[in-house]
């Protein structure tokens, strides 16, 4: 049986993130100069780090599918296909941040005259927000495992940095091979990442 993709990339999310977060933050408690309150605050902020990835997954997930339900229900009646009403989502998301990404850009908005800023209201964006009322609901199933998928992997790959102020007590010891192990993982997912990237 295969893996979703869905679940590798959420379990990559909290992976990711999880490695140099909690060693960012232990490296700092290391000058305590004992574990023990090291790995206190670690565990703290791995707790309060996979509950706060786990929240922000499922809002995510939940507006992408928002998204792209939205798209698909204006185009697929009029015969455009799944995969296309995808892809159409994914370029109004990609699209929608560039337009609000500087201070800059809101003042020339501004410089140039409100029927420049009006022209960027019409279209294809405006239309899919207007006549994307009424949708079903989300499937919350996969939001909470998407949320849950994130959270633990942030826990699980937080562990690892954490792990040698576990054994050793002195902390500027296990800072040491806190930074080779971590070191170490962070170059062997990197690795495995971008090989499966294809890169």
């Amino acid at each position: 049986m295969l893996i979703d993709p869905d679940v590798v990339r959420d379990a990559i999310v909290g992976l990711s993130d999880s490695l140099t977060v909690p060693f960012v933050l232990t490296t700092g408690l290391s000058s305590l100069g004992t574990s023990h309150l090291v790995v206190l605050g670690g565990v703290a902020e791995l707790i309060a780090g996979a509950i706060s990835m786990g929240i922000a997954a499922r809002v995510v997930r939940s507006c992408s599918g928002e998204t792209e339900r939205e798209v698909e229900e204006v185009l697929g009646p009029i015969g455009v296909d799944e995969p296309t009403c995808r892809a159409v989502a994914k370029s109004l998301r990609d699209s929608g941040g560039e337009e609000e990404a500087s201070p800059e850009s809101r003042t020339n908005d501004v410089e140039t005259g409100s029927s420049l800023r009006w022209s960027k209201d019409v279209g294809l964006t405006a239309f899919l927000l207007k006549f994307g009322q009424g949708m079903e609901e989300v499937p919350t199933r996969r939001l909470y495992i998407s949320a849950f998928t994130i959270g633990m992997g942030y826990l699980i790959g937080g562990l690892i940095p954490l792990f040698p102020y576990f054994f050793i007590p002195h902390a500027q010891t296990a800072l040491v091979y806190s930074c080779i192990v971590t070191g170490v993982v962070l170059l062997i997912f990197g690795a495995i990442k971008a090989t499966g990237d294809g890169r």
